[in-house]
């Protein structure tokens, strides 16, 4: 740890001198014990909107903002959004094209270009730095912060420059330069500047240049990085001949020989814990602080890094890795969950139940197939090894460590060696879906089915319990064996229990009367729930139920597990839920009024918030402490203790324009609006890299609120007709955890017009009281004169109206008669035009209507959207063999399917004859293609000799995204092309 100490003071001693320093203090570095497809990988493309997906710089500016230079221009990132900045909007940044950034001491942000030349950003202004003496030309590739006011500038083909006071000095071969085309640059404590060049390493003093520095053969390579980790160890990166470690006066290197997947080294990135990272033509390496090249960690391209030619590393203030390649932007942090999904050979993500055998065998179960996953690899079982259904719903060992598995359809299921046997025969039972499998203590098993529970042991059924015999409901989704033996049961409409041979309602449960989808107790003999409107604990036979007036949420959870580690731990579709159970306890006995739940997601880790449940386990704690959850995506695992340590700073936030009447402002601490401007509008950033989804901001104008306005996630503030005198606009920023950052604040004058001044308001008020003497005198006269005019008028035109009431009264009553008719007859037609008539759904007309809206919709929110076409496969043999009639009812069922599988907002149509259609808003690929999945399994499964003896029915399915399209016709024809594929690759398939 004291050389750790020692690293981290000398690179904060190096920062602004060294290529791979950041102005922003680490607060921590990546976990080096997990291994690199544990962290949380996400990448940005141009499809995100990066301007171009070759990455040649980044950097962090004190504002936090993040920097991408690329081909295309420059990239600014808050966290959600990318500004990009050109040639069209910043001419100083001539042809685009930017080759490296520094972010420099001041504050600023120096641009190294493409064709060229450099350029400081500051204070939202965009200029060219002006040089005078010898020019550097060629693509400025390094930029480095020397002692005083030294930038050194390394070019790709003039050599290497030092501008001092705007004045510069040009090193090239004529100098002693090996090469002009410069790599890396590093300066020493003592002013000595090292430069890496294609052909080898040099030294600069003053202006003395020294060849040959050190003798070795890094004088003679192609330099492409040099980093100084403590005051007797640099590390050289090459392209060709690995890195090089010098310690001292010795030279080590480091090649394929010692484990590096390539010679080709393109960056060495130490970060902040000491653990080195690797940018080379194969990918990104991690080696231990220690050296142990034994454990030496690649991720390239097969992993999910977008390109393996590394082009740039850097890491941010919240200790997140950043690399930059030649097809996009990844960025890997830790989370405090980890997903295990295809990265541990999870082929099929959507998992269902999960456990921990006595072996330490980690088995997982999911809706195509059961996996075994241990330190050495990952096995697949499905029908192939003797399961009647690869849909996996519960899992449990046996006395004897025997593994049972409850599946879908298919029934019960015992390993023997590498293969299932199907217990249906053995034990007498139907083709159950066994959502539930308990080995009691005394070596028997208990199942929740679909059809009650069933006790067996010793080859034979013992007992069968269903809503005849006790219980509240066929439908089982869980079963539990309490310490004193007794079975509870979970089902669709609330709990009972099994003593003695008998099964019975719990007598204090019946405000459970929904799904109860987990059941755990403790040593004190406390029960938990987990239940379809929240949670609950039945503590001295009391029920308490845990929702939203005590801080929980009223969702469905799916399942709750005792972390014990003083923490309970329940998950739903919405992510994983944390309550301390001190907490629970005091609300149970009155002594708090709620409790504060910490609720994990995403940004957490999770590849999906959706955990899944009706399964047994749906949670499991394993040996070594961690905490398994089945999700749609793969297994969310969580170290508990890592939960407790992840804290959530608040983003910074800050003012990035304002506007005066439409007009822009130049951001300032004070602005003043003149007389005649009207109104004032702000708009303003939080900064965030890990939470973006969840910004909260609040704003008020000091002097006009008076007290902060809630706006969401809305970043934007404008404020009409302010009375004359001094303000103050102020923001802040929150995760929606409740903690709020330091405020932005930018100070507001009004000035007074000059009619507000007093001694003109005194005259307008004089005259204004003469004027209006003078009207009322007249008002007075000119009043008499008409009064009697107006009560013979009067007099006359009441008899009038008497009668016009009369007759008006008449026509009034006809005409509501006539618009309730054509009310009714309206509706009526919308309908007819709507709907189709057969399935109840959309019809042509009203998708393609519905389909331009959402086109337009998504093209403005830049939101995703999907469309599918469905077509019945060879619907013409099912009405050739069993008539129209059984034709249509087949459409009818399918029609309710299509309803009964999507979302309100989703559009779900008949495209015409046997083909149906769905739009999609805000649904990714993946999500389309899980949702056609489950519904063509679902048409599948049907029991269709409801229909017709004998009639089976499958479904094709093709999916198309709107990314680039903005032509309805145009998105049909791609989702019927990719239909007609599905038709071509065999049909019952979807394709996308």
């Amino acid at each position: 740890m004291a050389l750790i100490k020692i690293i981290l003071g000398l690179l904060r001693v190096a920062c602004g001198t060294s290529l791979f320093c950041s102005p922003l203090a680490w607060s921590f570095a990546l976990d080096p014990n997990k291994p690199i497809t544990d962290y949380i990988h996400d990448i940005w493309t141009v499809d995100q909107g990066l301007p171009h997906s070759t990455i040649r710089g980044i950097a962090q500016t004190k504002d936090s903002y993040m920097w991408f230079g690329t081909h295309e221009g420059l990239a600014r990132f808050d966290g959600r959004y990318f500004t990009v900045f050109n040639q069209a909007n910043a001419p100083a940044l001539q042809g685009d094209g930017i080759a490296s950034l520094h972010a420099a001491r001041d504050g600023s942000l120096l641009i190294g270009l493409r064709d060229g030349g450099l350029v400081r950003y500051k204070e939202n202004k965009f200029a060219p730095v002006t040089v005078s003496g010898t020019t550097l030309t060629g693509t400025v590739s390094v930029i480095v912060e020397g002692p005083g006011n030294a930038i050194w500038l390394g070019s790709s083909n003039a050599g290497v420059a030092r501008v001092v006071d705007g004045v510069s000095r040009v090193f090239n071969t004529k100098d002693g330069l090996p090469s002009n085309a410069v790599a890396a640059i590093h300066i020493e404590e003592t002013g000595e500047v090292w430069v890496g060049t294609f052909a080898g390493l040099v030294k600069i003093r003053g202006d003395e240049v020294t060849k040959n520095p050190t003798g070795t053969l890094v004088d003679r390579v192609a330099i492409t990085a040099i980093v100084r980790v403590s005051p007797t160890r640099m590390l050289i990166g090459t392209n060709g001949a690995g890195y090089f470690i010098r310690e001292g006066e010795t030279f080590t290197q480091v090649t394929t020989k010692e484990g590096l997947a390539t010679n080709g080294v393109t960056r060495v990135f130490p970060d902040s814990d000491g653990t080195l990272w690797l940018g080379t033509l194969e990918g990104l390496q991690r080696i231990p602080r220690n050296g142990d090249f034994n454990n030496v960690a690649t991720y390239g391209r097969l992993q999910g890094l977008t390109n393996n030619f590394v082009r740039e590393m850097f890491q941010d203030a919240d200790g997140s890795l950043w690399v930059g390649s030649d097809r996009g932007l990844d960025r890997f942090r830790d989370g405090a969950i980890t997903t295990w999904g295809r990265q541990r050979g999870i082929e099929e993500e959507f998992v269902r139940t999960v456990m921990e055998d006595q072996a330490g065998n980690v088995w997982v179960g999911t809706a195509e197939g059961l996996f075994r996953i241990n330190q050495a690899s990952t096995r697949r079982f499905d029908r192939k090894d003797g399961l009647l259904s690869a849909s996996i719903l519960s899992l449990a060992e046996g006395k004897d460590g025997e593994l049972w598995v409850g599946t879908n359809s298919g029934g019960l299921h015992r390993l023997r060696g590498e293969r299932f046997e199907n217990m249906a025969t053995e034990y007498g039972l139907p083709a159950l879906s066994v959502r539930a499998i308990t080995a009691a203590r005394d070596g028997t098993l208990w199942l929740g089915s679909n059809v009650g529970v069933f006790h067996i042991g010793a080859g034979k059924l013992l007992a069968k319990y269903t809503i005849e015999s006790g219980l509240p409901n066929d439908q089982v989704l869980t079963v539990y064996e309490a310490r004193d033996g007794v079975i509870w049961v979970g089902t669709r409409t609330g709990v009972g229990v099994i003593a003695e041979g008998k099964a019975v309602p719990h007598p204090e449960l019946k405000p459970l009367t929904g799904s109860v989808f987990s059941i755990i107790s403790d040593a004190q003999g406390q029960f938990w729930f987990a239940a379809h409107d929240g949670l609950a604990q039945l503590r001295d036979g009391k029920l308490k139920k845990i929702g939203r007036a005590e801080g929980v949420a009223s969702r469905a959870y799916f399942t709750i597990i005792d972390d014990e580690k003083g923490a309970l731990w329940a998950c739903s579709n919405e992510g994983l839920l944390k309550i301390k159970s001190s907490e629970i306890n005091d609300l149970a006995l009155g002594k708090r009024p709620n409790v504060v739940a910490a609720t994990f997601g995403r940004t957490d880790g999770m590849a999906t918030k959706q955990c899944n449940g009706g399964a047994q386990p749906a949670s499991w704690r394993t040996r070594a402490g961690k905490l398994l959850f089945p999700t749609a995506e793969g297994v969310a695992v969580v170290t508990p203790e890592n939960t407790e340590r992840v804290v959530r700073k608040p983003p910074p936030v800050l003012v990035e324009t304002i506007a005066l009447d439409g007009e822009s402002h130049p951001i300032a601490e004070q602005i003043v609006m003149k007389p005649g401007q009207r109104r004032v509008a702000f708009t303003y950033a939080g900064i965030s890299f890990i939470d973006p989804q969840r910004l909260r901001f609040r704003h008020r104008l000091v002097g006009f609120d008076k007290d902060w306005v809630e706006a969401g996630s809305t970043n934007r503030a404008a404020f009409t007709n302010l009375e004359e005198g001094s303000y103050k606009f102020e923001v802040i920023a929150s995760h929606g955890d409740g903690v709020w950052s330091a405020p932005a604040s930018i100070g507001l004058v009004r000035e007074a017009a000059f009619y507000r001044a007093l001694w003109f308001q005194f005259s307008l008020a004089t005259v204004l009281l003469g004027t209006a003497w003078l009207a009322y005198r007249a008002r007075v006269l000119n009043a008499r004169r008409n009064r009697l005019n107006l009560e013979r008028m009067v007099e006359e035109r009441t008899n009038e109206l008497a009668l016009e009431k009369q007759k008006l009264q008449v026509i009034s009553e006809e005409k509501s008669r006539l618009l309730m008719q054509v009310h009714e007859q309206s509706e009526a037609y919308k309908r007819i035009a709507a709907e189709d008539a057969l399935t109840g759904l959309a019809n042509r007309r009203e998708l393609d209507r519905m389909l331009a809206l959402e086109l337009q919709r998504a093209v403005r929110s830049k939101q995703p959207l999907v469309v599918v076409l469905a077509d019945i496969d060879h619907f013409k043999q099912v009405n050739d063999k069993f008539l129209h009639a059984k034709g249509d009812e087949v459409l009818r069922r399918i029609g309710q399917l299509f309803r009964e599988n999507c979302r309100a907002n989703d559009v779900a149509a008949r495209y015409g004859g046997e083909e149906f259609a769905l739009v999609l808003p805000g649904t990714t690929m993946r999500e389309a293609s899980i949702l056609c999945e489950r519904l063509r399994r679902s048409i599948e499964s049907q029991d269709w000799d409801v229909i017709a003896s004998g009639l089976r029915v499958t479904m094709s399915f093709g999916i198309a995204p709107s990314e680039n399209v903005t032509d309805p016709n145009r998105l049909l024809d791609l989702a019927d092309a990719k239909l007609y594929q599905a038709k071509i690759n065999g049909r019952n398939r979807v394709e996308t």
